[in-house]
C-alpha cells in the first residue's frame, strides 16, 4: 500500500464504499464526521454507541485479566459485519475513529490500516 502522509477524515471518506467516517472521544462525544448517509444526530448517536462499546469491552476484559492473569485490558479495534454493511472502530494513541462501509466495495485491511494511522497522528 502507498504511504499516505497526514491522513484525515476527508481522505478516508473519499475511499469508494466508505459511507461515513468520524472521530470521537472515549466517552463517545462526537468530535468530527463526514457522511452523505448519516445526519449529525445519527453520527452523534453512532459516536456514543462506539464510546460505550469501547468502555464496556475494556471493562469486561480488564476484569477477565484480573481474574485469569491474562493481560488483555485495552480493546483497540473492533469490526462489526452484516450482510451489506460493516463498521470498524479504532481506539488509538491520539484519537478514536470509525467508519461505516460497504464490505463488498472496500478492502477492510486497507481501511483498518488507514484508520489506525489516523488514530495515531
Amino acid at each position: 500500500m502507498q504511504e499516505v502522509a497526514n491522513l484525515n477524515i476527508e481522505e478516508i471518506f473519499k475511499i469508494k464504499g466508505v459511507l461515513a467516517v468520524g472521530e470521537f472521544d472515549l466517552s463517545g462525544k462526537l468530535i468530527s464526521f463526514k457522511s452523505n448517509q448519516l445526519n449529525s444526530v445519527q453520527a452523534d448517536s453512532t459516536a456514543r454507541l462506539s464510546g460505550s462499546l469501547f468502555s464496556l469491552l475494556s471493562n469486561i476484559f480488564s476484569m477477565y485479566s484480573m481474574y485469569c492473569g491474562i493481560p488483555f485490558e485495552h480493546v483497540n479495534e473492533m469490526i462489526f459485519r452484516s450482510q451489506d454493511l460493516s463498521m470498524v472502530l479504532i481506539s488509538g494513541k491520539k484519537r478514536n475513529v470509525g467508519a461505516f462501509f460497504k464490505a463488498i466495495e472496500v478492502n477492510t485491511e486497507e481501511l483498518v490500516e488507514k484508520l489506525t494511522k489516523l488514530s495515531s497522528e
